[in-house]
C-alpha cells in the first residue's frame, strides 16, 4: 500500500542517509500499487526478506519465461494440465508477473 507506506515513512522521518529499512515480506498483491510500492522500496536501497505472495509472483515470472523460450503457449499449457499446481490462473500474482 504505496501511499500508507509514504506516510509511514514521513511519521517516521525516515531519512535515507542515516537509516536503512528491511522489509519483511509481501510487498506485493497484499494491497494497492504493488509495482510502486516496489520501485519505492528499490529507490529507498531497503533490503528484503522475500515473502509467500512475493514467491509466487516470481514463480510465475520464471514460468512465462520458461514459455517464452520453449515458444509454448499459456492456455495449451492450462488445457493440457501442465500448469505447475502452486500457480494459480487469474490471479493478481500472474498479472503483477505479467
Amino acid at each position: 500500500m504505496l501511499y500508507e507506506l509514504e506516510e509511514l515513512l514521513n511519521k517516521l522521518k525516515y531519512n535515507k542517509e542515516s537509516d536503512h529499512l528491511i522489509f519483511v515480506g509481501d510487498l506485493v498483491a497484499k494491497g494497492s500499487h504493488s509495482l510502486e510500492v516496489v520501485r519505492h522500496v528499490h529507490d529507498l536501497g531497503a533490503s528484503c526478506v522475500r515473502g509467500n505472495h512475493d514467491d509466487k509472483v516470481l514463480k510465475w515470472k520464471r514460468y512465462f519465461r520458461l514459455l517464452e523460450e520453449d515458444g509454448l503457449d499459456l492456455n495449451e499449457h492450462i488445457q493440457r494440465g501442465w500448469l505447475p499446481k502452486d500457480l494459480e490462473v487469474n490471479s493478481e500474482h500472474e498479472t503483477l508477473a505479467r
